[in-house]
């Protein structure tokens, strides 16, 4: 009996080991990125039942790429954002603004707008080497607790077209890691502290982690906010289409219903008006009374993705400061704007 004991009590010295020194090499990762990690502060206008104007605190995280304080986030973390302020590791604050959003990826990047010296950057790694059964790790701040970790493993990685109705594929990064509201934009870590992905949502019929969380892969995010970087409508759109686009008059068959804009977004800049008036039309809950667009560079707005994913790459190949003409249905006229790039 006493060399059975003794045999389980060897066993599990050596076997615990390992454990102990995977543990303690994830501390010092954590150690190391933690201060790359922010919480974002945003405050938007939104419309009430009583269809009077609020605005509405939100909260999110993000990690700095960049020594002179760039910030990658979700999209709908920052969208709508009328003002944006970030929270460092060490507690101070700095006001900021958005850049750059690709909302259909729901990625975002955000420019502090006085960053301090020596900004601690993360490294990002390479999505497509992160492998099913890897463990990874979050940092960000679960309502509201700055800084928190929770730790997984890569459960699948996925493709979707479901973030935003996007007409390209998303690649997406599945997790166990535990996810909450205002882990929203935070990194997703593997162990050798690259961010590998960038939170976005999660799957749940309680409202809270059940643990099915996504992240936008990082490639997908470098992709499109780096290599070549979007602009920043900052409005809130609903794709009208069939007996919707009919009973609200539309001229064809589609259009986007303009809900909301955000201050100092290029949508505001070019003179595009929110509606004021919230309705449940069938099973969407909408904000009627704004602008429908109807065709952007001479493209109608369609439901055919071969179309819209043209329009989409001739907009994004155009040189900076070109004229991109909208014309759009105000109060049942036809009017042409102008956004330039």
């Amino acid at each position: 009996m006493r060399k059975l004991l003794f045999f389980v009590f060897v066993l599990c010295l050596s076997g615990g080991t390992p454990v102990l020194a995977r543990a303690n090499d994830l501390a010092d990762t954590v150690a190391k990125v933690n201060s790359s990690v922010v919480l974002l502060h945003t405050v938007e206008r939104i419309i009430g039942k009583s269809a009077k104007e609020d605005f509405q605190h939100g909260l999110g995280s993000g990690v700095i790429i960049s020594s002179k304080g760039l910030i990658m986030t979700a999209a709908h973390v920052v969208n709508l954002s009328d003002a944006l302020v970030v929270k460092l590791h060490n507690g101070s604050h700095y006001t900021a603004h958005v850049t750059s959003t690709a909302p259909m990826a729901d990625v975002a990047l955000v420019q502090m707008d006085s960053p301090p010296p020596d900004l601690p950057v993360a490294a990002l790694g390479d999505s497509d080497r992160a492998r099913i059964g890897e463990m990874v790790f979050v940092l960000g701040a679960p309502y509201g607790a700055d800084h928190t970790l929770t730790v997984g493993y890569i459960s699948a990685k996925r493709m979707t077209h479901a973030l935003s109705n996007a007409f390209l594929p998303v690649a997406l990064i599945q997790t166990d890691a535990a996810i909450n509201q205002g882990n929203s934009g935070g990194p997703l870590f593997n162990l050798k502290g690259q961010v590998v992905g960038i939170v976005s949502h999660i799957m749940s019929h309680s409202g809270g982690f059940e643990g099915l969380g996504f992240t936008v892969a990082i490639n997908t995010a470098k992709e499109l906010l780096l290599d070549k970087p979007s602009f920043w409508m900052g409005w809130e759109v609903a794709l009208l289409t069939g007996d919707l686009a009919k009973a609200l008059n539309l001229p064809q068959n589609s259009g986007l219903l303009v809900q909301r804009v955000a201050e100092n977004s290029l949508a505001k800049t070019m003179g595009l008006k929110g509606g004021s008036i919230p309705a449940r039309l069938g099973k969407q809950n909408l904000i009627l009374g704004g602008d429908v667009v109807l065709c952007v560079q001479e493209t109608n707005i369609c439901t055919d993705p071969t179309k819209m994913i043209s329009l989409n790459n001739a907009i994004e190949a155009l040189p900076p400061n070109s004229p991109i003409k909208f014309t759009i249905l105000r109060e049942g006229k036809i009017v042409n704007l102008t956004l330039h790039k």
